[in-house]
């Protein structure tokens, strides 16, 4: 299995993960889990790939105590269950018990369905925010949609294609009569099957009448028909099956019946057909299993004909789950989509290593090279088609490095529903014709595991690179060869599986940087010898990396055996590679004439950093984005706080009238953010000099519309591990005027979507911190998270705007459909306290936005001006203060132990500015016999100057402060009264 590491339609496909099948094959799409945040893939239709309403997630194992069958003990998920109009939540296998240990021999854990759940609900909240509500809870260790999959088989538009191949070509071409011409010289015709190898179909549902197949099914003889569960397997009367989609796929109530009920549903038929039609009976066609049986497992409803008159795989997931409890040691699934998911992953997992079977999958009939689920999970065998006289790929198939095997599924004539035949292509025919193969593997070898009988189809297939010179390494091993399958020679198989490619730092890997790529090289077939080597190279022309170390000794590996190459990993040095650069690397273990290939593919030079030191996890990007890099909160970490995430987008405005306004935000093409910046100086980490994590770009606004103001903006940002410093990020704004110009009334701000705990639809609030300039957002589902942006410098004043994002009736800006230039401007120049503003007791909370902003300055052509903010979160909202005002010191240098005082001085100037010899204070004193304590400090926090200031009377005061014996620079000035009200600014000095 060749695929490459990266870090569904009937069609069927097939994938090895992290042991050579969908494991380290050629290419495999990275899984698609959850890590806090979930987005769902761009492309998808409500009710046609996913069902509105559904979602399946997986609790963690520390609430086990706490699970039952239909009920969570858990506080905070059950009011974000509420907040969703939760209508039933019930396992999805009550009967599954947690794996009595954590992983196999080879390390590859078990999958626990024990505490997987399914919830249905009826607030009319997108998904994708459902979905980010329940994961916020910190509960789960994965949510998903309930994905819909489609039987996609490809009808070819020749009028004479029925007449064009003969029905058998495509067992001649996989030599299957010569395979099942084989015999054992202990226990006779294996070749032929063995009655004791189930195949699970799931998929449409069978024809259990049709008599090409009536004699090939598995029966249940422990839960005969009498409306009992004999066998207290949770299912009654699954004598031959089971329908896990039932008659209406609006109502999905499962039966004991799997037999397909119309023609929309004839593409399992056609499926069970290839893989186990009756052979040798006289009568219609065979199938590649022989004597093996078929398990048919029906996942799609009766009355569906969404999909172009066919219906939808809607149940898929669970079908393979009940193959696997119930023998099936191989599983066929022809169908699929780009929809993958940790659900999936996890099902499939559980097949694979918790029971031993082997999932075939179809790899897709788009013609593209793309990844498809379930065939790109981990752990499953992608099939590709071919045709069936020439081994040429078929033109409607997928491709790629993620492919293992391919089979003909190119006109393939075999049973369908009502009792008849008919041709039909697609690699949702392949993909049973390898399945087929398969059993016939394990039929010879029962003591194999799935994913054995997966390794040895592979190394046994016939390359077919020469007749597909434009698909070279991208259809798996070969075709398959069951005549070689089942009379080889057994070698060895070597997988290069659980591939990691680190930098040891902050998984970003720029110029100068190392990689580390290491991985478990395992065996599933026969020992190696000691000359089993593997060796790294470049994949196709690259300069962006140079080699260091490049072969790794695996010596003699005995079967079902790993060997790790952490302690001696592969690595390579980056230099200077171009932004956004990947670089394919090929990974070649040979063995004498045994030889096997895997790919992974690495991202280099990305133009985004991301920041993750401290509590606070986010994303500097070159487009003025703070977060993530893409629309559609992807492409970077967000802005996480204690591992969750708290954020959907946010990003730099600025702008000096309500005719346009440059930022990176949404603008008015719904879901699309506005374009305004270009990079100047791509985002890169330097340092630390600052902090303990300096991160630099700068842009400019040229590509700005509908008009440019000719700014030119560096942003720096930093982080620091010191105590008390954990809970935010610094960026600071230096913007400087190009144009020829005087930019007036102009603002400098922060637009950010806050997702605090992911209720933002319901339960989100924000307020302004007039004393410390901070706008902020909380959740107020107990215990929810705040979230603020607060004004680190004085050069201009602070402006908070909090926007209900869905405002209809609530006043203020409505962002529900777009953000105009005109209320950008608005949001960066006016103010509004608050959002889901609490004394409006019809709205508790709401889905917010907040804009903080510094302005308005007036800025000559050439002139500059520096802006800075701290970006916040914390437990409570004293939490936040404390850190905020730990920020405001750290930002200007004055020392933590200063004291700093919530109160504020008022009426303070500080002038001149810069100053020479004498410095001037004009202040408010509003307390009789009051004083004042004055302090300098320079930029190292060392104190510089201290005095007491006496104010002559009430009112204003003017105090002159002798500065001539300081040296000239910067200074941070503090003055505190007795109730410690407590000014604090910056000043410089220029003395002689």
């Amino acid at each position: 299995m060749k695929k490459i590491s990266l870090f569904f339609t009937v069609a069927g496909l097939l994938t090895f993960g992290m042991s050579g099948i969908s494991q380290g094959s050629k290419m495999k799409g990275t899984m698609h889990g959850n890590s806090g945040h979930f987005k769902l893939a761009s492309g998808l239709t409500e009710n046609v790939d996913y069902l509105k309403g559904h979602i399946i997630f997986q609790v963690g194992d520390g609430l086990r105590s706490k699970c039952t069958n239909g009920y969570i003990d858990d506080q905070k998920l059950n009011q974000m269950l509420t907040v969703l109009g939760a209508t039933n939540l019930s396992k999805l296998y009550p009967s599954h018990l947690p794996p009595s240990s954590k992983a196999n021999k080879l390390g590859q854990a078990y999958a626990d369905l024990s505490l997987i759940y399914e919830v249905t609900f009826q607030n009319n909240i997108p998904l994708e925010k459902a979905i980010n509500m329940l994961l916020s809870t910190g509960s789960l260790n994965f949510a998903d949609p309930r994905y819909v999959y489609k039987m996609s088989v490809f009808i070819p538009n020749d009028p004479n294609c029925q007449t064009a191949q003969p029905q058998y070509s495509y067992l001649n071409i996989i030599k299957a009569f010569n395979a099942w011409d084989t015999t054992d010289p202990l226990v006779g015709p294996k070749g032929q099957g063995d009655t004791n190898v189930v195949i699970g179909i799931v998929d449409s549902g069978s024809d259990l009448a049709h008599p090409d197949l009536m004699s090939q099914f598995k029966h249940n003889w422990a839960d005969t028909i009498d409306g009992i569960d004999n066998d207290a397997d949770g299912y009654i009367d699954n004598f031959t099956g089971w329908d896990l989609a039932g008659a209406d796929y609006n109502n999905i109530v499962g039966d004991n019946n799997p037999q397909i009920m119309g023609s929309n549903n004839m593409h399992g038929s056609h499926v069970s057909g290839c893989a186990g039609a009756a052979t040798n009976n006289g009568i219609g066609v065979a199938g590649v299993g022989f004597k093996c049986k078929l398990l048919p497992v029906k996942c799609a409803a009766d009355n569906d004909t969404r999909s172009g008159g066919e219906g939808y795989i809607i149940t898929g997931y669970e079908g393979i789950t009940y193959a696997a409890d119930h023998g099936a040691k191989v599983i066929n699934c022809s169908w699929g989509g780009t929809a993958g998911g940790s659900y999936g992953q996890t099902i499939i997992t559980y097949a694979a290593i918790n029971k031993n079977a082997l999932v075939c999958a179809a790899a897709g009939n788009n013609a593209v090279n793309q990844d498809f689920y379930p065939a790109s999970f981990t752990y499953v065998l992608s099939v590709a088609a071919s045709n069936n006289n020439n081994d040429q790929k078929a033109s409607f198939s997928n491709f790629g490095f993620n492919v293992d095997i391919t089979s003909p599924g190119n006109n393939i004539y075999n049973t369908v529903y009502n009792q008849t035949y008919t041709y039909l292509s697609g690699t949702s025919m392949a993909s049973p014709i390898t399945s087929g193969g398969a059993a016939l593997v394990l039929s010879k070898w029962p003591s194999y595991t799935g994913l054995q009988a997966g390794q040895r189809l592979k190394v046994t297939s016939d390359n077919i690179n020469s007749v597909n010179p434009s698909y070279m390494y991208e259809l798996g091993d070969g075709r398959m060869n069951l005549y070689r399958a089942l009379t080889d020679p057994t070698g060895p198989s070597v997988v290069f599986a659980n591939q990691l490619v680190s930098d040891h730092n902050d998984m970003v890997f720029n110029s100068g940087d190392t990689l580390f790529i290491s991985g478990d090289f395992i065996n599933y077939l026969n020992p190696t010898t000691s000359a089993c080597n593997a060796v790294i190279s470049i994949y196709g022309t690259n300069t962006f990396v140079s080699p260091i170390n490049t072969t790794f000794n695996i010596g003699v590996l005995g079967t079902n055996v790993s060997k790790p190459d952490s302690l001696q990993p592969f690595t390579y040095k980056v230099n200077n590679p171009l932004l956004n650069a990947s670089v394919i690397f090929e990974v070649k273990v040979t063995d004498g004439s045994y030889s096997e290939t895997y790919y992974l593919t690495v991202l280099l030079n990305p133009d985004y950093v991301n920041i993750n030191i401290n509590d606070i996890g986010t994303t500097i990007t070159t487009k003025g984005k703070i977060g993530w890099n893409q629309d559609g909160a992807t492409g970077g970490l967000g802005f996480t706080y204690m591992g969750d995430e708290i954020l959907y987008e946010a990003g730099l405005m600025v702008g000096g009238n309500s005719s346009y306004v440059s930022d990176c935000v949404r603008g008015m093409s719904s879901g699309a953010s506005d374009a305004d910046f270009a990079s100047v100086v791509t985002a890169h980490a330097y340092g630390p000099y600052v902090s303990n994590d300096d991160v630099t770009n700068t842009v400019n606004d040229n590509p700005a519309s509908p008009g440019t103001y000719g700014v030119q903006v560096r942003q720096n940002a930093y982080a620091w591990t010191a105590p008390g410093c954990a809970k935010f990020v610094i960026s600071e704004y230096h913007l400087v005027n190009n144009s020829s110009t005087t930019l007036s009334n102009f603002w400098i701000g922060i637009f950010a979507d806050w997702d605090i705990d992911a209720a933002s639809y319901a339960s989100n609030k924000s307020d302004y911190d007039f004393t410390r300039k901070m706008g902020y957002s909380w959740a107020t589902i107990s215990p929810g998270y705040f979230a603020g942006i607060r004004l680190l410098t004085n050069t201009g004043g602070a402006n908070f705007y909090g926007i209900d994002n869905a405002g209809t009736g609530r006043g203020g800006i409505n962002l529900t459909t777009t953000f105009s230039e005109a209320d950008k401007f608005t949001t960066l120049s006016t103010f509004r306290q608050k959002a889901g503003d609490s004394s409006l007791t019809t709205y508790p909370g709401n889905d917010v936005c907040n804009v903080m902003s510094s302005g308005p300055f007036t800025i000559a052509p050439g002139d500059s001006v520096k802006v800075a903010f701290a970006l916040l979160a914390g437990d409570n909202l004293t939490q936040l203060q404390t850190s905020s005002d730990t920020a405001f010191v750290r930002y200007n240098n004055i020392p933590i132990n200063a004291g700093l005082s919530t109160k504020s001085l008022g009426s303070l100037r500080v002038f001149p500015n810069p100053a020479t010899g004498t410095l001037n204070l004009i202040f408010d004193n509003r307390n009789a016999g009051e004083k004042y304590n004055l302090s300098l400090f320079n930029v190292m926090g060392q104190l510089m100057k201290s005095g007491v200031i006496t104010p002559a009377g009430l009112g204003l005061n003017q105090q002159q402060i002798d500065v001539s014996n300081l040296p000239s620079g910067t200074y941070l000035y503090k003055i505190q009264g007795s109730e410690g009200e407590t000014s604090l600014g910056k000043v410089m000095l220029q003395n002689q």
